[in-house]
């Protein structure tokens, strides 16, 4: 695979596993005792290759905003900079058949991403 179709490869890759947490997290929320009006929101910048869900609403008389993943695609890899989700983003891309070394977790320090299994930048 080259360049163009391994970064079109990782485009597609991010946009399908953010677009289908989204869609859980949109059908999983609330309680009756606290109402919760949210909404899980996607964007996808494919010229700048950002990536990002966000979670806007309330929370009875809480308001909520917040990013919940946070992704970009640079020097040729995957760097996830923000990661909230329940499993890990990483283990996601993993599963899809993506390597550690095509994976950076950007929320580590340097000196903390070259302790695990993933690329250092």
């Amino acid at each position: 695979m080259d360049r163009t179709e391994r970064i079109d490869h990782y485009r597609q890759l991010i946009e399908n596993l953010m677009t289908d947490y989204c869609q859980w997290a949109n059908e999983a929320q609330g309680s009756e005792q606290v109402p919760v009006t949210l909404e899980h929101l996607v964007i996808f910048d494919r010229s700048r290759d950002h990536y990002l869900w966000i979670e806007l609403g309330w929370q009875g008389k809480r308001r909520i905003d917040r990013t919940v993943l946070y992704v970009r695609i640079h020097h040729q890899k995957i760097w996830i900079e923000i990661d909230q989700t329940p499993k890990g983003f990483a283990t996601d891309l993993l599963e899809a058949g993506l390597t550690p070394d095509e994976i950076v977790l950007a929320f580590y320090s340097p000196e903390k991403r070259a302790l695990t299994e993933f690329a250092i930048a």
